[in-house]
């Protein structure tokens, strides 16, 4: 079941990383305030720099999930992974919330909880060695 949850997490990470790549501007557009900027980098440069972490996260949870059992303490990393990323958008929301659309905070809340769910089911995995 690990293999499943992680493979779905991968894909589920590439997908994000395909969308955010190639619509960046419209997706900027949707996700956040007009004009906005971080280090003079525009939202749509941002949302593209996100891709590349995505592909690189993507393809290390699908590596991982492809050679379990042998990786299997690689899962964990994935976890902590996980929650860094709901850890990030909660505090994001908290003391920068103002960047976001309200369609931006609706669809960065979605992703995190989907994500929270992949932490969840993978610890769970693990836990009863499944």
């Amino acid at each position: 079941m690990l293999k499943k949850i992680l493979g779905f997490n991968a894909a589920f990470s590439l997908a994000h990383a395909v969308a955010l790549l190639f619509w960046p501007v419209t997706l900027a557009h949707i996700l956040f305030v007009p004009d906005f900027t971080l280090f003079d980098l525009s939202a749509a440069v941002i949302l593209q720099i996100l891709a590349g972490g995505l592909f690189g996260f993507g393809a290390y949870v699908g590596f991982v999930a492809f050679k379990l059992p042998a990786l299997k303490n690689q899962a964990r990393l994935i976890i902590m992974a996980d929650w860094s990323w709901v850890i990030a958008t909660i505090l994001l929301f908290v003391f920068v919330g103002s960047i976001f659309t309200a369609a931006g905070m609706v669809f960065f809340a979605i992703i995190a909880a989907i994500v929270a769910g992949f932490a969840l089911k993978q610890s769970r995995c693990l836990k009863l060695g499944d």
